[in-house]
């Protein structure tokens, strides 16, 4: 698994964002158990490089998902604008 870019991050749709976040978490928990353990040294800096690419790709969800329920209210409201023209010509 490598460590990806934010630029790479933003070109990625829904779903292969979620995969990735799950993979990220499965090989952080690796990371952290081999450091436990008393595993070979020096992981602190892929930890670290993880943990950011995790924090990147929830960012992005979070923006994706943002702009999915902004977009869902503006239609929403020019809906509801035209129902109350339409309702004030026929008065």
């Amino acid at each position: 698994m490598g460590i990806y870019k934010m630029n790479e991050i933003t070109e990625m749709d829904e779903s292969t964002l979620i995969q990735k976040l799950d993979e990220l978490r499965n090989e952080l928990n690796v990371e952290r158990g081999v450091s436990k353990s008393g595993g070979k040294g020096g992981n602190s800096g892929k930890i670290r490089e993880i943990k950011k690419t995790i924090a990147r790709i929830l960012t992005v969800l979070n923006q994706k998902t943002f702009e999915k329920v902004m977009s869902e209210i503006s239609t929403n409201s020019k809906k509801s604008v035209k129902k109350k023209e339409e309702k004030a010509k026929n008065e």
